[in-house]
């Protein structure tokens, strides 16, 4: 599989900060990784998923949030992994404004890998969930948790999953059923 590539989506919006999209896109060279930056729709994640999702042509799909950045070979083990699995997501480190970090205890949250044929049909889907559709398609997809730490995760207070509430969460997962199964 050394030949294979992941198409990996970077979602930007109004409040990108230059200096974290920069060490994100840094973070991913070297990697087996065709990057593609996507201007968001702001407020809704999930359709700046779906366009992201779409772009490229290879096999594999991922995303990096602009405001984190994963860890050196992070993409090749998981092309490894990939092998036998439909998806696969890194354990990960949290990292706080102060540069402190911390792993994160409850993993499998970003820097997963999925197979394009089951995202693709997902897409149609991810519009419907403006901030869940990333523990949707997790959840969907149940990707194989692995042993490496891959991804770092900058946690600050204007991250989108801070808008997230139970009603929202509940109204999300309704319209993604009604659409996927």
């Amino acid at each position: 599989m050394a030949s294979e590539m992941i198409d990996i989506h970077v979602l930007t919006h109004s409040g990108t900060r230059a200096e974290w999209l920069t060490k994100c896109i840094d973070s991913l060279r070297g990697q087996p990784v065709t990057v593609h930056i996507v201007e968001g729709i702001e407020g809704s994640v999930g359709a700046g998923r779906a366009m992201g999702f779409a772009l490229g042509s290879h096999d594999f799909v991922g995303y990096v949030d602009s405001d984190d950045f994963v860890l050196e070979g992070h993409y090749a083990k998981c092309l490894e992994k990939l092998k036998n699995y439909h998806a696969v997501a890194p354990k990960e480190i949290v990292e706080r404004l102060d540069g402190s970090r911390a792993p994160r205890l409850k993993s499998m949250h970003n820097g997963i890998v999925y197979r394009r044929a089951d995202i693709d049909r997902l897409i149609p889907a991810m519009s419907a969930a403006p901030y869940t559709v990333d523990m949707l398609t997790r959840k969907t997809i149940n990707p194989l948790q692995l042993d490496h730490v891959g991804y770092v995760w900058r946690l600050h207070n204007s991250g989108a999953h801070r808008a997230i509430t139970s009603s929202i969460s509940k109204k999300e997962r309704s319209a993604w059923l009604k659409i996927v199964t």
